[in-house]
């Protein structure tokens, strides 16, 4: 499956420009960072992220909505920095990801679980049809 289908047939719960999307995955600047998580759907079509935070302690997770933007920050603090290492491949920095959601997005029913050194998000997409709106014309 190419780059290209792979982001066509994604999850719906994001929101964005398909096509901005497309040219920023070959080359550009895609992912702010190297967050370990994957992005599943369920049965019922809403949208599961998981990160990968092994270290981390629950208090230093926040996730957070705002407008249409869902932030998962997770905070933790090297305390072996004077340590020397033969090998290290566990990172200790800061993680910070955001997401702009659709208005596909049941915003008020997103909950999250952090267990055994993984963070799950649950993000609901929303069943109801929305009311017709009817626009006057002047």
């Amino acid at each position: 499956m190419t780059q290209l289908t792979k982001l066509m047939t994604a999850p719906t719960i994001f929101g964005g420009d398909i096509f901005d999307e497309a040219f920023r995955s070959f080359g550009l600047n895609i992912f702010q960072g190297n967050e370990p998580y994957n992005v599943s759907v369920n049965e019922d079509g809403d949208t599961i992220l998981e990160f990968a935070l092994v270290g981390f302690d629950k208090k230093d997770i926040r996730v957070f909505l705002k407008g249409r933007k869902l932030t998962v920050e997770a905070d933790r603090k090297d305390n072996n920095s004077d340590k020397e290492y033969v090998h290290r491949k566990i990172c200790s920095r800061s993680i910070k990801k955001t997401f702009d959601l659709s208005d596909k997005a049941d915003k008020e029913n997103i909950h999250s679980e952090y267990k055994n050194g993984l963070l799950t998000i649950f993000i609901p997409i929303n069943k109801k049809e929305k009311e017709e709106l009817q626009i006057k014309v002047k």
